[in-house]
């Protein structure tokens, strides 16, 4: 299963899933940097159960990057790929009743059927490719 996050209601991206991600740093961009980054990021992630399961996060490796050029940005995205070997809820409602979900799990030979950008689209095929 994928976690897929909700991108903001507005603007020219928005309500579009997303994988999670972070911003680096310039001194986190070496082939290390990247990894305790995704570690470090991976394990703050508040969805579901999986905060409470940090030992079941696997990180598995860098996938490989991608430049995505939108507009006036230039991204760099460097896909990481971890396992998780817990069962989690595809159910990740916010706490308030009628909010839409911001987050959800998304199943592997389901991904091709989500809303994503370009970019992320970009990072599924290069998961999949």
């Amino acid at each position: 299963m994928c976690l897929v996050r909700l991108t903001g209601v507005s603007g020219l991206l928005a309500s579009l899933w997303q994988f999670p991600q972070r911003t680096l740093s310039t001194s986190d961009n070496t082939t290390s940097g990247r990894k305790a980054s995704a570690v470090d990021y991976v394990s703050t992630l508040e969805v579901g159960n999986l905060d409470e399961h940090a030992d079941s996060i696997q990180h598995v490796g860098e996938i490989g990057s991608i430049v995505h050029v939108f507009s006036h940005l230039k991204l760099t995205m460097h896909v990481q790929h971890f396992q998780i070997r817990i069962a989690v809820s595809e159910s990740l409602a916010d706490s308030e009743k009628g909010t839409p979900k911001r987050a959800k799990w998304v199943a592997t030979e389901a991904m091709d059927e989500e809303t994503l950008s370009t970019g992320m689209r970009r990072c599924w095929d290069l998961v999949t490719g």
